[in-house]
């Protein structure tokens, strides 16, 4: 089954994990640690026993958990967590958030059509990414299946005599009070970071500065207000929630600490991916970011809404639907002719993202782009043969191949 199959790839790789570490001389403690001293550690097992341990250093990299939902009901709400751990199928499922997790939970969910999907939108789906490329992914996902409703959160969650969940929530477009039954309710409104059990307070003789509003470790190059401790990861106030970020971030900070090496980790500028059905790749600044950085008279957009050859030569769903391809230029100033982002809505796109993320770090320029050979008939051609400016008005609609 799927949910097995998930399962047992999970527990392959913590297998493999703990096998490296074991390999490279790394002590593993499955415990719980918290900090009782500045350089004193108390580590508590799963039956209760106590160790302290000492270090010269400390990394956090303790990730994030799930926020839970604030309403009536809230306990009801399953998370991504979860969503592999139920024994039965989630059948029609009510998803709370807007962000990609909740996006990418809601698209395959839809996929396995083992009951209708909701998505309950506060504000906007996938804030901070490219607006036009999202309304790519919503009318996507519409297209399959998806309901996303806009404007709306959860006022309370009651499980019924049957076992299905009734969830209330205040209708995005003037309808009033709206009610539906579940099967299951996912929560992807964000996570925060797994901080509280450190022992980081005053009281433990180890006061680290947290930020007020996300909750997050401030640091400085990965090193935190004392000295001798470090953070990576999803705890870091203001660094991408992604594994990668957090893998090199640790590399760089093991080889500035034991390496004489003075490398130090960019944060600015990583590609990532969201897996939607519509799938979204995506590096650099987006339109609005680049226009607010450098002036509107200095930025235009390169773009093309086109159709995949596979989606063209069969009917599975995707028929009269285009992919989405754009570029961010600047045109005036020190910025002309720099690629200043690029974005792809489209089959596979975190593999086409993957390799021009490689060139943005080196420098692209548009006309870089322009004077590529592209490999017929591939997704990632449409990058080298953009040639509608977004400024011009004209349609951004491809014909032909």
């Amino acid at each position: 089954t799927l949910r097995q199959n998930v399962q047992d790839h999970i527990k392959g790789l913590n297998f493999g994990y703990r096998v490296q570490l074991r390999e490279a001389g790394i002590t593993y403690l499955n415990k719980l640690g918290k900090f009782v001293g500045p350089h004193e550690l108390e580590c508590t097992d799963v039956k209760g026993n106590k160790q302290v341990i000492t270090a010269a250093r400390f990394v956090i990299a303790v990730g994030g958990r799930p926020t839970p939902l604030s309403c009536p009901g809230a306990e009801f709400a399953i998370t991504s967590d979860d969503v592999f751990m139920k024994d039965t199928a989630p059948g029609r499922t009510c998803v709370v958030g807007a962000g990609y997790v909740a996006l990418e939970c809601a698209g395959f969910l839809t996929g396995l059509k083992q009951g209708g999907v909701t998505v309950l939108v506060r504000s906007m789906m996938l804030r901070g990414f490219d607006r036009d490329a999202v309304a790519m992914i919503k009318d996507h996902m519409q297209h399959a299946g998806t309901e996303i409703v806009e404007g709306v959160l959860p006022k309370a969650i009651e499980k019924l005599p049957n076992g299905r969940l009734l969830v209330t929530y205040e209708g995005g477009s003037g309808s009033g009070v709206v009610q539906s039954e579940y099967d299951t309710v996912l929560a992807a409104i964000g996570r925060a970071p797994d901080l509280p059990g450190l022992g980081l307070g005053a009281n433990s003789g180890v006061s680290i500065n947290v930020h007020e509003k996300s909750g997050k470790i401030v640091c400085v190059n990965e090193q935190t207000s004392v000295p001798h401790i470090y953070a990576i990861g999803d705890v870091i106030h203001g660094a991408p929630e992604l594994t990668p970020v957090a893998i090199m971030a640790g590399k760089l900070l093991a080889q500035r600490l034991f390496g004489q090496s003075d490398k130090l980790m960019v944060y600015k500028n990583v590609a990532t991916t969201v897996f939607t059905p519509l799938e979204f790749g995506t590096v650099g600044l987006t339109e609005d970011e680049a226009v607010g950085l450098h002036g509107e008279e200095s930025v235009d957009s390169y773009i093309s809404q086109f159709t995949p050859l596979e989606w063209s030569i069969h009917d599975d769903g995707h028929h009269a639907k285009l992919a989405y391809c754009k570029v961010v230029v600047g045109k005036a100033g020190p910025v002309k002719d720099k690629v200043l982002g690029l974005h792809i809505a489209a089959p596979n796109a975190g593999e086409i993202i993957q390799g021009f993320a490689v060139a943005f770090r080196k420098g692209l320029t548009f006309q870089d782009l322009a004077e590529t050979v592209g490999i017929h008939p591939t997704v990632a051609e449409e990058f080298t043969t953009l040639s509608v400016l977004k400024s011009s008005g004209a349609s951004a609609a491809k014909a032909g191949c």
